[in-house]
């Protein structure tokens, strides 16, 4: 028995939010390690 096309449609969608949803955060995590490097690298050396 097949699903039908929504069902597929929406577990497509879910798993391309979660995908997109995951490279935000690993992003943001990023950003904010990168940013906090920079600030205490800055802070030891003035």
């Amino acid at each position: 028995m097949e699903a039908p096309d929504y069902e597929v449609l929406s577990v497509r969608e879910q798993l391309f939010h979660e995908r997109i949803r995951e490279c935000i955060l690993i992003f943001c995590y990023r950003y904010q390690h990168f940013c906090l490097q920079h600030c205490t690298s800055s802070a030891t050396s003035s």
